[in-house]
């Protein structure tokens, strides 16, 4: 999917509706299941986000007017359902009071199925080594391709990207193997695809710790990609969908 990046803030977003006082600049994904219809007009919008909900009713309105091109079926357009993914930055204002919003990245495609996936697990001897050598986090990226029905046909971990031993990764792909994902869907055929996850080990022996230690981790950017990725998120390839309208033409 072709992305998009601003400098400038596209709309202010009410301090309290995000967090209790700015922390600096953020990165929030926000995810919709979207159904389009042959002609590409927005049908059904499903956000997935359980949070920033003073953000998402900003967004929507915005996102149910842009135009898409939908998959086709033998060279003519069809219904399609895909994950919609816009990300943005969140920038504290200097009055305190607000955050400004810029626009990262637009995506569609496939993606985690929401329920179900056991996480990878850290073995004891892995934890003992991440203690003895005081280390407390890891990254394994996984590429994983799908079929039309959202099983794995391969998965296998991204060379470059993993900040890992070699332990963990072999626990990621072994549990990922097992995982099932969400394709596309053109004339309510699944379509196979392929998606990048970060997953993130870490340590600590309070909870506040260890959620350090995941942010040290926790977001990754591919090369040549403005979508930064954190525990959880996926990046599509190959999208049946391509956005026609431009992002910026309308203020939120």
């Amino acid at each position: 999917m072709k992305a998009w990046m601003m400098a400038v803030a596209i709309a202010c977003v009410p301090l309290g509706a995000i967090a209790a006082e700015p922390q600096g600049e953020r990165i929030v994904t926000l995810q919709w299941e979207l159904a389009l219809d042959a002609d590409g007009h927005v049908i059904a919008l499903a956000s997935k986000n359980r949070s920033y909900d003073a953000l998402r009713e900003r967004l929507e309105p915005v996102v149910r007017g842009w135009d898409f091109e939908p998959g086709r079926i033998d060279g003519r357009p069809a219904p399609t359902d895909t994950m919609l993914s816009v990300q943005v930055t969140l920038v504290p204002q200097a009055d305190g009071k607000a955050f400004g919003v810029k626009l990262r990245d637009v995506r569609t495609g496939g993606s985690i199925a929401p329920a179900g996936n056991v996480a990878p697990r850290m073995t004891a001897r892995e934890l003992e080594r991440m203690v003895r050598s005081r280390e407390r986090s890891a990254m394994v990226v996984i590429e994983a391709r799908y079929d039309g029905d959202g099983k794995p046909i391969e998965v296998a971990a991204v060379p470059g990207a993993t900040r890992a031993p070699k332990g963990l990764v072999d626990a990621s792909v072994v549990a990922i193997r097992q995982w099932t994902f969400e394709p596309e869907r053109v004339g309510g055929i699944g379509v196979p695809g392929r998606v990048v996850t970060p997953i993130c080990f870490a340590i600590g022996t309070r909870p506040a710790e260890t959620s350090r230690a995941l942010e040290g981790c926790a977001r990754w950017t591919p090369p040549g990609s403005t979508a930064s990725l954190g525990e959880g998120e996926t990046l599509a390839f190959d999208s049946r969908v391509r956005l026609k309208s431009d992002p910026f033409a309308a203020a939120l």
